[in-house]
């Protein structure tokens, strides 16, 4: 401290000078009145970062944050007081000092007063506490780490008496409180014997290494035994720390490892499943310990889990064990999943099989399809994690376990049936008479049945093991069957013995046929032979005798066949086939002469593989083949001169037999054989008597088709005619257009299946069906927009026949024909002086209805009905309303010069203002800038809107306005004069097609000439009776009777979107184009509409 007076009294400045100024501690001197600091040493300057002169007549709160000022203040005050004070940095009070540089650190302050001089001072020491609190921080965590351990921690003293037991400690040994403990020595927790082992084994360690660890085990307050891990370690005061770790659970979990391991060896040698289920619920019961464990199949015919094996505490607890079906219980959707489930709170499960359940908690496991395994409890979630994971490890042991007992099963199942097969097989084949046996390559017997061991005079079992040269007499034999043997095994292939010899044990020889076959034995690994013999001795005693019977019989069947063929072709066949069969070679042929050449063509053979044996023709006069034609004795011939090339079959000789004078029979033997050529001759008289009987009736047959013929065709005219007639007179005598349909569709039922008469709009193209002769026929295809028949019929006003194999434009007709079930039609248009006024299609189930003369006398009613709708729609007694198509050429009225490739179709037309016409439709085949260029050059036609449809089609609305070329007022005056309404067109590059709808039918001609003044030509193309204008789909009557120019604007405002919402044009755009005024437009819809809603509500 520095020795001169630093502060206004001179008392200070000689108390100030006796301080240590190298003091270790900081010191602050303060005037206790004033709490002016009057002194400080250097320890104080470095802890409050601050110089001397900083410190020296500062306030002493100034020392210390400002939040802390009423506090400092106060405890100053109270030292004059105490005389002495201590405060310390981790008290409720603590004291804070702020450095020079801001850092607030804690401190621990010792403070006293002193008197000078009568001054009182207050003398400080303050140190820093900053690493004291941390230090003390540390080990309260520590503390704490030691109280909630789950390991026991104890320290004792060096007498060994706990002086501290965390609550695990305390715990582990069953006790509630440590209180209970403390003080107590560590041998409270050990037996005697123990204790001795710990005082012996243990502490010697301890002393010399300073450590210990190992196992323990110790006594629990009730007296259970505790299996501990003890870790201990020397204090540097000379008692213990103390770490205990509680391994019951461990041993717990070794117990269940080394019953689940008992239990895996158990199940996986149990016999059946029957045994495995029953040890793993046993298992279960006794390892988990709940009262609940059993095992649910699945039965796939009942679709069920089914109860196979439940714990006896189960069935008491659940009384009736339950099956679970699909979605009704949690069982099944576990099992479904294929996952495990655990329900803690079985009751609150919506899924549960039993809403009541006895049950608190069960754990369902999946054993993959078979079953599930299920474990249970009556307490709430008492199936704890580790429960779980065993009982999911016991389950896949369980699945494993049952595959391995249903293989096991399945295996004893083949080991007793391929028992019982063998067992079967030996019967069957000791009851054989055929001598059946297999050797290995050394010759031996491996197999053989009573008949070979009666052969050889032994048993079966004697015979195994044994050769033919231990029982055969002769050795010639034995060589022969060894030779055959040894050829089987070597080539690997089969042998057929047709006759060998074998001497039996009584000295009778035998003949046998044998065939041999490489075999694989089951049981060994060596190729054998496995041969099957006949004793075919009394067989060779009677083959001749068999033979010549074989050939009268086949003599006979060729007789047979022959005489039964109808025509020559099957006799040919029949006879080749016989003669195959008797002489047991298939190089046998006919050929028959042809009338045409004159050669001889091969007609039949035996055998078409053999076939090239013999030539297929022979030409006239060449080879010794025709020396037997027309020859009366059979002909015996070389086989290379058959014919001039040298061609024939490769035996010796061919027997050649003359069929008369149609061919001849030809048989390819390596010998001659008077038999033979016996044979032969009959079966060719056989084959020549059959012709000539084939021949008759031919000429008789023919003569009888002939009349028979004449007569099916004449009534078929007869009636066909009858039809024609009848049809023709009904129509004559028709008083109306629906009669005339009638007539000529009774006639198209008469002539054919199907019929169906109908209207043709030449505008549209289209056939509207208006009568049909039974319902959901191919009239009902009209509706589609294609080029049917009955269309092409109408439109070009000729007769257009289909059969079902067509492949002109028609195919496709004939293909959905055939769906109906008919394979033919024919469409007729019901036309006069070349106008249609209507169409005609019968169809047919029969390809060939619609022959020429059919057709003729269908085009004859046609063309009765067409005269006689002329008369009717312009005879003058009919009030309705007619529609009539009008086509113009040269060039077409309104579309002069149209664009080829493409049409255009009026779908609506109205009268608009300043004599114009309004026409609503669409384009096809034409380009947005195709029309537009199109409506540009052509004077009095207007584009007021284009829009796309779809590819190639776009709805159009023209205006056709009044120009010196189109003249539209005064074709407007005509209309309204005749009382005839343009109703549509269809306009194409060279005609247009218009169609009007009129009362007066007499008007017809002035309408056409008015056109006709504005193209080149112009002819009435179809008539008919107009349907009631607003009938409709839905089968109602007569709509409202609107007024042309009501029908205009309704239809021009409902086709312009006024009806819209949002609207798409508005009354006052409607009224400029109609030229009216807005007020006159509303009028006349208003009239529309309120008939039109009239008329719905009176139907």
């Amino acid at each position: 401290m520095s020795r001169e007076q630093i502060t206004p009294r001179d008392d200070a400045g000689n108390f100030l000078a006796r301080m240590a100024i190298e003091a270790p501690s900081a010191l602050i001197v303060a005037e206790a009145e004033t709490g002016t600091v009057v002194a400080v040493n250097e320890a104080a300057t470095s802890l409050f970062a601050r110089s001397r002169s900083s410190l020296i007549g500062a306030h002493q709160t100034e020392l210390h944050p400002p939040g802390d000022e009423p506090q400092r203040r106060k405890g100053f005050d109270a030292v004059p007081t105490d005389r002495r004070q201590r405060v310390y940095a981790d008290e409720e009070e603590a004291v804070r000092i702020q450095r020079g540089d801001g850092e607030v650190v804690p401190v621990d302050v010792w403070s006293t007063t002193v008197t000078h001089r009568e001054t009182a001072y207050v003398v400080g020491v303050f140190q820093d506490a900053t690493d004291r609190l941390e230090r003390q921080e540390r080990l309260e965590r520590q503390a704490a780490a030691m109280d909630i351990s789950p390991s026991g921690i104890a320290l004792l003293d060096e007498e060994g008496d706990y002086t501290y037991l965390n609550e695990a400690h305390v715990t582990m040994f069953g006790y509630d409180e440590a209180e209970e403990l403390l003080g107590g020595s560590w041998r409270q927790f050990y037996d005697d014997t123990v204790a001795e082992h710990i005082e012996r084994e243990v502490f010697p360690v301890l002393e010399a290494e300073g450590t210990w660890d190992g196992e323990l085990v110790g006594q629990q307050k009730d007296g259970s035994p505790l299996t501990q891990r003890v870790a201990l370690g020397v204090l540097p005061d000379g008692g213990l720390a103390c770490v205990n770790i509680d391994l019951t659970e461990r041993e717990r979990t070794r117990e269940r490892i080394e019953e689940t391991r008992a239990l895996v060896e158990t199940v996986m040698t149990a016999a059946d499943r029957e045994s495995v289920i029953k040890s793993v619920i046993d298992a279960i019961t006794a390892i988990v310990g709940r009262p609940l464990a059993g095992y649910w199949a699945h039965d796939e015919t009942a679709e069920a889990l089914v109860p196979v094996e439940v714990s006896t505490q189960g069935t008491d607890i659940v009384e009736t064990v339950p099956r679970f079906e699909p979605d009704a219980s949690v069982a099944w959707e576990a099992f479904e999943r294929g996952e495990p489930r655990y329900c803690a709170d079985l009751a609150a499960e919506s899924a549960a099989h039993n809403p009541d359940t006895p049950l608190g908690s069960e754990f369902i496991v999946p054993v993959g399809d078979d079953g599930v395994l299920i474990v249970g409890s009556p307490s709430a979630d008492d199936v704890p994690v580790e429960d779980r994971e065993l009982i999911v490890i016991i389950a896949r042991h369980l699945q494993t376990a049952l595959t391995l007992a249903d293989r096991r099963r399945r295996l004893q199942d083949a080991r007793e049936r391929i028992a019982a097969e063998r067992n079967q097989l030996k019967q069957v084949i000791d009851t054989v008479p055929q001598l059946i046996f297999a050797k290995n390559s050394d010759g031996e017997f491996i197999l053989a049945n009573e008949a070979v061991a009666d052969a050889y005079g032994t048993t079966v079992d004697d015979l195994i093991g044994s050769t033919d040269a231990d029982y055969a007499s002769d050795p010639d034999e034995v060589e022969a069957f060894t030779d055959d043997d040894r050829r089987v095994l070597e080539t690997g292939e089969p042998l057929h013995r047709t006759e060998e010899t074998l001497t039996d044990a009584e000295g009778t020889e035998r003949v046998l046929e044998t065939w041999k076959i490489p075999f694989s034995p089951v049981d060994g690994d060596d190729e054998a032979v496995l041969g099957v013999a006949n004793d075919i001795t009394e067989l060779t005693d009677v083959q001749a005798e068999l033979n010549r019977q074989r050939q009268l019989t086949n003599l006979y069947t060729v007789s047979n066949r022959v005489l039964q063929a109808s025509t020559p072709s099957d006799a040919f066949e029949a006879c080749v086939d016989a003669v195959a069969d008797v002489v047991s070679n298939d190089q046998v042929a006919i050929y028959a002469r042809d009338e045409d050449d004159g050669a001889l063509r091969r007609r039949a053979v035996a055998d078409a593989s053999t076939s090239s044996a013999f030539p297929t023709r022979i030409e006239p006069g060449r080879g010794d083949a025709w020396r037997a034609f027309g020859s009366d004795e059979p002909q015996w011939i070389d086989g290379d001169r058959f014919d001039d090339q040298h061609r024939g079959p490769a035996a010796d000789e061919v027997l050649a037999v003359s069929l008369d004078d149609t061919g001849v029979l030809a048989v390819s033997v390596a010998d001659r054989d008077p038999e033979l050529e016996s044979f032969i001759g009959a079966v060719g008289r056989q084959v020549t008597a059959a012709l000539t009987q084939l021949r008759q009736q031919r000429s008789i047959q023919s003569l009888s088709d002939d009349v028979t013929e004449s007569r099916e065709r004449a009534a078929q005219y007869r009636s066909l005619w009858e039809a024609v007639v009848g049809a023709v007179e009904t129509i004559a005598d028709a008083r109306t257009i629906d009669a005339v349909y009638d007539a000529v569709s009774t006639f198209g039922e008469d002539v054919a299946a199907y019929a169906v008469v109908g209207t043709y709009d030449s505008v549209t193209d289209r056939v509207d069906p208006t009568v049909v002769s039974a319902a959901g026929g191919p009239a009902k295809l009209y509706e589609r927009d294609e080029r049917f028949p009955a269309v092409v019929a109408g439109a070009t006003d000729t007769t257009q026949h289909v059969a079902d194999d067509a492949t002109d434009e028609h195919g496709a007709w004939a293909t959905q024909l055939l769906y109906f079930g008919y394979r033919s039609s024919v469409a007729v248009p019901l036309s006069h002086r070349g106008t249609v006024h209507g169409v005609a299609e019968f169809a047919s189930p029969r390809a060939d209805a619609f022959g020429a003369d059919r057709r003729q006398a269908v085009e004859a009613v046609a063309a009765a009905a067409g005269e006689r709708l002329s008369t009717l729609e312009t005879g003058g007694q009919r009030t309705d309303a007619v529609t009539f198509d009008l086509e113009c050429r040269d060039p077409p009225a309104f579309f002069p010069d149209l664009p080829p490739d493409g049409s255009v179709v009026v779908d609506q037309v109205a009268v608009g203002g300043d004599a114009s016409l309004l026409l609503y439709g669409h384009t096809d085949g034409y380009t947005v800038p195709t029309v537009r260029s199109y409506v540009a050059r052509t004077p009095g036609l207007e584009l007021e809107s284009i829009t796309k449809r779809d590819t190639g089609t776009h709805e159009v609305e023209l205006q056709v306005v009044d120009t010196p070329q189109t003249d539209v007022g005064t074709l407007l005056d005509v209309l309204d004069r005749s009382e005839t309404r343009l109703v549509g067109a269809r306009a194409r590059s060279n005609a247009v097609v218009f169609g009007f709808r009129t009362r007066d039918p007499t008007q017809i001609g002035a309408v056409r000439a008015q056109f006709e003044s504005r193209c080149g030509s112009c002819s009435l193309v179809a008539k008919r009776q107009a349907p009631a204008e607003g009938t409709g789909s839905t089968g109602r009557g007569r709509a409202a009777e609107l007024t042309d120019r009501q029908r205009e604007i309704l239809e021009s405002a409902l086709r312009q979107g006024y009806y819209d919402d949002p609207r798409a044009t508005s009354g006052s755009e409607l009224a400029d184009r109609f030229d009216v005024s807005s007020s006159t437009l509303h009028q006349h819809l208003r009239a529309a509409e309120a008939k039109v809603i009239r008329e719905f509500f009176d139907e």
